[in-house]
């Protein structure tokens, strides 16, 4: 793995930023690799999750209230941008939820948080404080605004529950669809929701929506890896990206990208 990355060393994107990049990447292989080898029993493997889950509620806590103080003016995680707050830009009237880090990766952890949430309640009911945290989730869920993280999950509730409940569950959806389209053809209620302004930018691939930037970039860096398909242009080069898969390619070429898969997987 480290071979893989050592040709970027020599980039001539190499910069701070990049630095900064390589700092972060070894600090969480460290954390990762010290993780993985204390577990070597289910006890030590339900203590860990114990304590990851007690992070996220920390994380999550330390959101809500920068959501509560910046609405209530009591609290500007502007002034704290570099020190542990990641400041997020509107979408509509929401300040996007990202408690130290940036809206879309704290949306990937939430999205993770209330998928194993749902399993876990769906096999011991009763557990009314678990249940408390997963509709605060699912809430900090939609006013985080990640798209994918809104499909992913949205993808495993209905396969989910459709493997419990065959038919109702589809009789739901097409009695929901029914009368979403009614809504929508007679009312155009559906404007109101900024959720579905959110999902319709997917489609829309010009460079004034962040799908159509992220798309450009893709082809961007495409093109770069093509220029230096074996060993990349550099670690950390190609952090906006958006496409983890596509960074690696361009970044650490071939050689890095089928070592780095490998170890993903």
């Amino acid at each position: 793995m480290i071979l893989s990355f050592m040709f970027s060393l020599f980039s001539n994107e190499i910069e701070t930023n990049s630095i900064r990049y390589f700092f972060n990447l070894f600090f969480l292989l460290i954390i990762t690799l010290s993780i993985y080898n204390f577990i070597d029993s289910k006890k030590k493997l339900e203590i860990v999750f114990k304590y990851c889950f007690l992070s996220y509620l920390i994380s999550l806590s330390f959101g809500i209230f920068q959501q509560i103080g910046y609405y209530l003016k009591f609290y500007n995680p502007n002034d704290y941008i570099g020190y542990h707050s990641t400041f997020v830009d509107f979408y509509g009237p929401f300040l996007r939820i990202s408690p130290g880090t940036f809206a879309n990766e704290y949306g990937q952890i939430i999205q993770s948080v209330c998928i194993c949430l749902l399993i876990y309640l769906s096999k011991h009911k009763g557990n009314i404080f678990l249940y408390f945290i997963f509709i605060i989730s699912l809430l900090a869920l939609v006013v985080n605004f990640t798209r994918i993280s809104w499909i992913i999950f949205t993808i495993f509730c209905i396969v989910f529950f459709i493997k419990k409940n065959k038919l109702k569950i589809i009789f739901s959806i097409i009695l929901t669809i029914i009368f979403l389209f009614y809504l929508e053809n007679n009312f155009g209620i559906l404007s109101y929701f900024l959720i579905i302004d959110r999902i319709n930018e997917i489609f829309i691939l010009s460079e004034e929506t962040s799908s159509g930037i992220r798309y450009h970039q893709w082809l961007e860096s495409l093109k770069l890896y093509e220029n230096n398909y074996l060993i990349g242009i550099g670690l950390g080069s190609r952090i906006e990206t958006h496409n983890i898969f596509i960074e690696i390619l361009s970044e650490t070429g071939i050689i890095g990208f089928c070592r780095n898969i490998n170890l993903l997987y």
